[in-house]
């Protein structure tokens, strides 16, 4: 598949120029380098797919890596590179340079907009107020996910207590949860530390686009905090209940095992005595007594009332206290 050609765009006193390029090669981006005075290898390395958010300082120009949501991302991804997608900023007074692979619904509406906005008279600081818009559709597009993920961790929560109509919790749905909020905070805090040290590097009329943009990662960060706490919460609160009902398993269990040992050692002494009189040897007197049977059978009954007399003093044969069982 060919590559996008470059969008180019100035504004009518040539005082400006965008450079808009997608899904570029690197012989391309070494070629846009010369032509600007940047560095090939940082232009060229706009290709490496692990680059974190980030802010730099080369000469006039100033080098941003921002990241957006990829809502092309498979339903198990969990890492930055899985989740979202770079876009390398080159930003000076007159010129801005942008670097993307894949072309995105608001870079498509952006480059029109500009477009038709650059046809007029010259505008002073035109790369700032791009470069704001750029910046708040990238921090914009992680809002869908984090409210699509509050929405989870809410049906999740009810499935927790067997809550009708909802979705079955499982550790492996909440551990990606955690993991992708993990991801955005992460993403987020590097863009507001990116940004802390890029505002002040611009003239104080130019900050007022960019400033708007830090605002909205700020909210976008807060509520991302907010969901990678609730599910951390909900991850314990699951793992408690697990923990609770293995322990209400083993209570049960014991409590059989208990009323088994009773019994058993209740029947121990009998089959003894039944065993000594089983032995049908030629002299035992008590076989041929009249009362034999009657005391044998009254000695089996008071050795196991006495058994059982001494287990109840002990608190063995009481119902031990049922532990609450959460569902």
């Amino acid at each position: 598949m060919s590559r996008m050609p470059d969008f180019r765009i100035q504004d009518s006193m040539e005082n400006f120029e965008w450079i808009d390029v997608v899904g570029p090669t690197e012989e391309h981006l070494r070629a846009l380098a010369r032509h600007h005075g940047l560095p090939e290898d940082v232009v060229a390395g706009c290709l490496a797919s692990d680059l974190q958010p980030r802010w730099e300082r080369l000469g006039k120009w100033q080098y941003l890596v921002v990241r957006m949501h990829d809502f092309e991302a498979a339903k198990d991804a969990d890492t930055i590179q899985e989740l979202t997608r770079k876009i390398c900023i080159f930003y000076s007074e007159s010129a801005l340079l942008t670097v993307h692979r894949r072309d995105q619904d608001f870079f498509a509406k952006l480059r029109a907009d500009w477009a038709s906005r650059l046809r007029g008279s010259g505008q002073l600081y035109i790369s700032s107020e791009i470069l704001g818009e750029i910046l708040d559709g990238a921090f914009s597009s992680f809002q869908e996910p984090i409210a699509a993920a509050v929405e989870s961790m809410d049906r999740f929560e009810m499935s927790v207590f067997d809550a009708p109509g909802a979705e079955r919790f499982t550790l492996k749905k909440g551990y990606l949860l955690r993991r992708r909020a993990y991801v955005y905070r992460r993403t987020m805090r590097l863009s507001l530390e990116l940004l802390g040290r890029f505002v002040p590097e611009l003239p104080a009329p130019a900050r007022d686009p960019v400033q708007a943009a830090r605002a909205l990662a700020e909210g976008i960060y807060a509520s991302v905090d907010e969901l990678e706490d609730h599910a951390n919460g909900l991850l314990n609160l699951h793992l408690t209940i697990l923990s609770n009902n293995m322990a209400q398993a083993s209570h049960n269990t014991n409590e059989v095992m208990r009323v088994l040992t009773v019994i058993s050692v209740c029947f121990m002494p009998l089959n003894l005595i039944a065993g000594i009189y089983g032995m049908n040897f030629a002299l035992m007197p008590e076989l041929r007594h009249p009362w034999g049977y009657p005391l044998v059978l009254l000695l089996m009954t008071g050795t196991a009332s006495t058994i059982l007399i001494w287990f109840w003093r002990r608190g063995w044969l009481r119902k031990a206290p049922r532990l609450p069982r959460v569902r």
